[in-house]
């Protein structure tokens, strides 16, 4: 009976085939159990025998049809998936929701329509560089680009482009994703992390290396032109010094700061511009019907110290904020008077920081100042706590990612409830700082709120106006508080700076014209400290009508007592000047505006002596002619000594 049971029931090992598959129909039955249990609940990772792939989703809310709001993510193990909703949930929770084809040649087109006011030649250069890009790294998900991304495009690039074209790529494509992360598509920026590989050899520099530019001063220096600062005597110094403003520059009014900060996505409290005192009222009722009758009335002039000169008023409701406004209009505060005002709902602020991008000229890079002590002047904060003031270096190249971003925040100390916002701040302010060209971009202070949240109180920017044909900076014109001589000369296309002196100046080239206000200004000290009235640059076409406008437009400064014209005859001869000089006193003599201020003139360059004959020949009793710079600057500078 035994032997019969074993012959009907063999011992058998069962083979490692059966075994797989055993394992492999219990592994996908649990799967399967599990997608039946996990389904409907949040964060369900299930696998689809369709796609032949492990899907996660996450449920953000709910559409108008009632149906779930998901995001869904597949990858080929569980693992995988579980990895890809952690990131979401990351992204989600620093306010990021991109689409699911949001691509890196999408992200390259979005950031190549915002460049609508740059030149035509640099956007076509920016497009063809932003179409070798898409080409090959294109089709990836902007959520998904990696570091390796950016480094096996930039090395394919190498293959046929020069290093520096190879470094505008990876600057473009850092400036695309800069703008994604502005618009909340992305949480931090892959190409800032990617290294420049070495392309192919570029064009020869055409420019001078350093022993042929010490060659070139030295030459200069060996003909009596002293060059440096170290080698200007005290004349020479003050007339440094004020040429150093003579850079072009548009200062914002702190709301016009303000808008552009929340362009941006800088975070301001919500305010309004008033002109009178009424408006001011109207203002502050519907912050009260909005709950938030407290609100700070602010002077808006181009000037620090406002606190102080009590140009800062809180006003609790309507009728007080008219009254403070009444009391803020038309005050002047430091030679600047009040037009409009600000009304900008309260905040409960628990702490103030400070914060700035500058451009620092003497080291030729970016400058970031941060300090944990804001709501004062920085000049102040440097001089009585220098150790409480941070300077961190912003190279151009790399500039302000979110590592950066957090290093300038350490470095000045911010505390921690306020480091990350802060960062982020810090981040779309230098974004800010480069798109507009700015000089200057300053927040202080930096409020941290009761509730948590950073704000820009207060700020600052400078525009430079050299950027103005690529920019939108008429928007930020003050006719107001513009000299009307400027304004003047800017509807006649002329290059016009008043300034504080008595000597019209009127040459053609910018680097001459500077170089005569630093021999006026150095000419005229013997002479009771005679300086240079004005810059006018009449460029190379020096035709009757332009230099007509010229003389105009210097003229009418009630304060010139005499008129220097320098001109080097280049493409536009001095014979051609010269006619130019004689027929523009004619005109300005028909036009009824007599000529009564003497006019020295200096030619040099192509055609010089038949330039100085034509003046010669017209008998002009207000021209005067003198052969050198020197010569002619000292006898400006004598005449208007004599016309005092």
């Amino acid at each position: 009976m035994v032997k019969a049971v074993r012959r009907i029931w063999p011992a058998r090992k069962p083979s490692g085939t059966c075994v797989m598959q055993a394992i492999g129909d219990l592994s996908e039955k649990r799967a399967m159990a599990e997608t039946k249990r996990r389904a409907r609940g949040e964060d369900s990772i299930y696998y689809d025998r369709s796609r032949d792939r492990w899907t996660g989703t996450i449920t953000v809310g709910w559409k108008p049809d009632g149906r779930r709001d998901r995001i869904i993510v597949r990858g080929r193990t569980k693992t995988e998936v579980k990895d890809k909703l952690r990131t979401k949930h990351q992204e989600l929770a620093a306010g990021i929701r991109t689409t699911a084809r949001y691509t890196v040649e999408q992200c390259l087109k979005d950031w190549l329509a915002t460049l609508n006011t740059h030149a035509e030649t640099t956007v076509t250069g920016y497009l063809i560089m932003a179409r070798h890009l898409a080409g090959l790294i294109g089709n990836i998900k902007l959520v998904e680009l990696k570091v390796r991304d950016v480094d096996f495009a930039l090395g394919k690039l190498t293959e046929h482009l020069s290093t520096r074209s190879v470094r505008l790529a990876r600057m473009i494509l850092i400036q695309a994703i800069r703008n994604a992360m502005v618009n909340d598509l992305v949480v931090r920026n892959v190409a800032d992390l990617a290294a420049v590989p070495t392309g192919k050899p570029g064009r020869p520099s055409r420019s001078l290396n350093l022993e042929q530019a010490l060659a070139v001063l030295g030459q200069a220096e060996s003909l009596g032109y002293q060059l440096g600062f170290q080698d200007l005597n005290k004349q020479q110094r003050q007339a440094y010094e004020q040429r150093k403003q003579w850079g072009l520059r548009v200062d914002l009014f702190e709301y016009q700061a303000k808008d552009l900060f929340a362009e941006y996505g800088v975070p301001v409290q919500p305010g309004k511009v008033a002109h009178t005192a009424e408006e001011a009222r109207d203002i502050a009722a519907e912050f009260a019907a909005d709950g938030h009758p407290l609100v700070v009335v602010k002077a808006q002039v181009k000037t620090g110290g406002r606190g102080k000169a009590g140009g800062v008023k809180l006003a609790d409701g309507p009728d007080e904020a008219y009254a403070k406004a009444s009391q803020i209009l038309g005050m002047d505060i430091k030679g600047h008077t009040v037009h409009t005002v600000l009304i900008a709902q309260a905040v409960d602020i628990a702490a103030e920081y400070y914060l700035s991008f500058l451009l620092d000229r003497a080291n030729r890079t970016f400058l970031s100042i941060c300090s944990v002590q804001g709501g004062m002047e920085i000049e102040e904060v440097a001089h009585t706590d220098p150790d409480a003031v941070a300077r961190i270096p912003v190279s151009p190249l790399t500039g302000v990612d979110a590592a950066k971003a957090a290093e300038i925040i350490a470095a000045g100390r911010i505390p921690a409830e306020a480091a990350e916002g802060a960062a982020l701040l810090a981040g779309r302010l230098w974004a800010m700082f480069t798109d507009e060209d700015a000089t200057l971009a300053e927040v202080n202070p930096i409020a941290l709120t009761k509730d948590g949240q950073v704000l820009a109180v207060d700020g600052k920017v400078t525009l430079d106006d050299n950027a103005a044909f690529r920019q939108e900076h008429a928007r930020f014109s003050d006719p107001g508080s513009t000299d009307p001589i400027e304004a003047r000369a800017r509807e006649k296309h002329l290059n016009y700076v008043k300034l504080d002196g008595e000597v019209g100046i009127i040459g053609n080239g910018a680097g001459l014209v500077m170089s005569t206000l630093d021999v006026v200004a150095q000419a005229g000290a013997p002479f009771g400290g005679i300086r240079p009235a004005n810059f006018l640059d009449i460029g190379g076409g020096a035709s009757a009508e332009v230099m007509a406008n010229g003389l105009e437009i210097v003229l009418s400064d009630p304060g010139v007592r005499s008129v220097l014209v320098n001109v080097f005859g280049g493409i536009t001869s001095c014979d051609a000047v010269a006619s130019g000089i004689v027929s523009a006193i004619a005109m300005l003599t028909e036009r009824g505006d007599q000529v009564d201020r003497p006019i020295v003139v200096r030619l040099d360059g192509n055609n010089a002596a038949e330039g100085r004959r034509i003046l010669s020949d017209a008998a002009i009793g207000v021209v005067e002619q003198v052969g050198t710079m020197d010569g002619a600057a000292r006898r400006a500078a004598e005449l208007a000594a004599k016309g005092a």
